[in-house]
């Protein structure tokens, strides 16, 4: 690991922190580790949020702090890998944890191998899909001044629906989606119709994968559509 890994540690309890920290610096050569006694002095540093490849949080009584800051980090692009770590929690906790993102669960009493083993996954999982998470933020970022309609018409672009069918399919005009398309093109700054796709498949590929949050007015209910209207035509 380089050194500019940075792994944070969120837990109320002081003697927890430093055992972490000590366990972490030691076993992982070249991470950095950061420790934070409350959940709103992290929020509070937003940049270091977006540089941690990994965070350890304590899920608490009943999942609080912990489950708190996984649905603060829901809405970020940017955020780390999470490990959940409790005392013998519920299964309903657990499960709420590993919905909102969390990779797993530990629990108390710790193993520091399975520790050190599952913070190594994280931070290689992390650096894997942070350049991907990047590609998206630019792309979400040219899509985010589309209106639904023109969102309607590249998701059904990006399945390859020709312009005749995209019209049949929303009841427009084939000149109506071509006007529609050439201005997605000039929104997006797409330089062709498959840099647009690929942006497009970007976003919904890593919305889809829980790395990033759903964009707005996700086109699901219009691929539906398309799809039953495509087996009544068979």
């Amino acid at each position: 690991m380089d050194a500019n890994t940075w792994v944070g540690i969120l837990d109320n309890d002081e003697a927890n922190r430093r055992h972490l920290e000590t366990l972490l610096a030691r076993s992982l050569a070249g991470i950095r580790v950061v420790t934070f006694a409350a959940r709103e002095e992290l929020l509070a540093s937003p940049h270091l949020l977006e540089s941690l490849a990994c965070l350890l949080v304590e899920l608490g009584p009943r999942g609080a702090p912990g489950i708190d800051m996984l649905r603060a980090l829901g809405e970020r692009p940017l955020r780390p890998a999470v490990l959940a770590l409790a005392t013998a929690p519920d299964t309903a906790t657990a499960v709420e944890a590993m919905r909102l993102g969390a990779r797993d669960v530990l629990l108390r009493p710790l193993r520091p191998a399975r520790v050190v083993e599952r913070v190594r996954e994280a931070v290689d999982g992390h650096r894997r899909d942070r350049p991907r998470v990047l590609a998206y933020m630019d792309a979400a970022a040219r899509c985010a001044a589309l209106t639904p309609r023109e969102r309607e018409i590249l998701s059904l672009v990006s399945l390859g629906r020709r312009s005749r069918e995209v019209a049949t399919a929303l009841g427009i005009t084939a000149k109506a989606v071509e006007a529609c398309r050439s201005r997605i093109m000039q929104k997006t700054r797409a330089s062709s119709l498959a840099q647009l796709v690929r942006m497009w498949v970007e976003v919904e590929s890593l919305s889809a994968r829980g790395l990033v949050p759903p964009a707005r007015s996700h086109p699901l209910e219009t691929r539906r559509r398309v799809a039953r209207d495509g087996a009544s035509r068979g």
